[in-house]
């Protein structure tokens, strides 16, 4: 369509009009959707000049086929590496090596290094022993997934880093690379590392088919032909109710309804038989689909999970990056406690003492810690009022141990504005060490979190 003016229409004049010309910088929805089409169109004809659509089925996954490095061409020798584009080359739009034309790294195995057609003719290639990635597989294909073996592997400075040394130590270095983060646990309709299962039980089989039958095993245990598929598939159907003797028939595998997000069928026999492979790429991938399917389980729990089945120490080794860097559980993960230098530290028994109000369900608490035992003593009282206060700091600590030479708290009102309290600590000879305003008393605090996590555990136990 053509969108230059035809002339059949008056021009606003806009000279000495300053309201009319502020009304003309908005355009209209047609005039910016032509804007935009146009747009679109120009990006379209560069994308096709530059990188032609080759029509056909696109070319299967074949990590698992061994790439032909024959066919690398070397480096040339007549020179060595400059920077920049050879002077003698076409532009990369022109070019006939497919390397240039798709824009690749100067080191990619596919350049031609022929002179007059190739930008990089005298720089070495760049051959990975993973064939996954010579053939550009995507990334939840099976990749080697190696540190200087794989295109895919994790930067050993990123990778999980355990506490190492005795004490004072630094503390375990998080993972924040994976070769595999970010892959869900279903991909076109394919489980994450399924090809990897199946190879794997391919192999099962044949090992099975061509050995014979183990010593101790139960021959009455193989599936025999009473409980295979009558239709002649041979697939084992299981039969639910005990007083029936004749399989459940079952319609054949073509016309059953395909679901590929369908999680009731899992088999973790399948995974298990990846796990204990050397192919450490397969492995982190089936270790990426037992984390999404085991609801985002820590790490402790996967460890102690897969320890149980015997799995080796370098299979559990990698479950911590795996657990790192799911963006789910990073995304929920508690905050890590502040590292708070000190330079005062208590050296004696009710020297410092900080006391803190705990609230759980309608029931208030009144709780102590020394900073130098961690002894901790707690009591219960029934509201926050200044006589209450003052009876249990008596009752609780100043009794039995004696008075502490400096109490720390926040700002509570019931101690820290109070006449009669003052009057108190100063009978006493306690220094009262108020916290600043948004401030906490950080240890009483942190043993606060675990009488409350205590106390609610015991309940659920008492309830079930």
């Amino acid at each position: 369509m053509d969108s230059r003016c035809q002339g059949r229409h008056k021009h606003a004049e806009t000279f000495g009009h300053s309201k009319l010309l502020s009304q003309a910088e908005l355009w209209t929805w047609e005039e910016s959707q032509r804007v935009l089409d146009g747009i679109m169109a120009i990006k379209h004809n560069l994308k096709i000049e530059a990188y032609p659509i080759k029509k056909g089925p696109g070319r299967p996954v074949k990590g698992h086929v061994p790439y032909d490095r024959s066919k690398i061409v070397p480096a040339r020798t007549e020179s060595l590496p400059h920077p920049g584009d050879d002077f003698r080359a076409k532009p990369h739009r022109q070019s006939n090596c497919p390397s240039c034309k798709s824009n690749r790294a100067r080191d990619d195995w596919e350049h031609t290094r022929e002179i007059g057609e190739c930008s990089y003719p005298y720089d070495s290639p760049k051959i990975w022993e993973c064939d996954a990635c010579l053939w550009r597989d995507p990334r939840q294909s099976q990749h080697l997934r190696e540190p200087g073996k794989c295109e895919y592997a994790a930067k050993p400075s990123r990778a999980h880093a355990p506490r190492r040394g005795r004490h004072p130590r630094d503390p375990a270095t998080p993972a924040s690379e994976e070769p595999t983060a970010g892959l869900p646990g279903t991909i076109e309709g394919r489980e994450l590392g399924a090809e990897a299962e199946d190879e794997a039980e391919v192999e099962a089989e044949r090992i099975k088919a061509g050995s014979p039958l183990a010593e101790g095993d139960d021959p009455s245990h193989q599936p025999s032909r009473s409980s295979t598929d009558p239709r002649g598939s041979g697939e084992t159907v299981r039969n639910t109710d005990p007083r029936r003797r004749t399989p459940t028939p079952r319609p054949p595998e073509e016309e059953r309804p395909y679901a590929p997000d369908e999680w009731r069928n899992f088999d973790i026999s399948r995974a298990l038989r990846v796990l204990r492979t050397s192919h450490q790429g397969n492995i982190r991938l089936v270790l990426r689909k037992l984390h999404i399917r085991w609801w985002h389980a820590q790490t402790s729990t996967m460890q102690r999970l897969l320890k149980r089945v015997g799995l080796p120490k370098e299979v559990l080794a990698l479950i911590p990056e795996i657990v790192d860097t799911c963006e789910a559980c990073r995304s929920w993960a508690k905050v890590r406690p502040d590292s708070v230098a000190q330079a005062e530290m208590a050296d004696t028994f009710n020297q410092q003492v900080e006391a803190d109000l705990m609230y759980v369900h309608k029931y208030i608490i009144w709780h102590m810690i020394d900073r130098c035992t961690r002894w901790h003593a707690g009591q219960l009282v029934p509201d926050r009022d200044e006589d209450t206060l003052i009876d249990a700091l008596d009752d609780c600590w100043v009794k039995l141990h004696g008075a502490m030479k400096e109490l720390i708290m926040d700002g509570e009102l019931g101690i820290a504005k109070s006449k009669k309290a003052g009057d108190y600590m100063k009978r006493k000879g306690i220094k009262y060490v108020p916290r600043a305003p948004e401030q906490h008393a950080r240890m009483i605090e942190r043993h606060g979190a675990f009488l409350r996590d205590v106390i609610h555990r015991m309940q659920a136990q008492a309830k079930s």
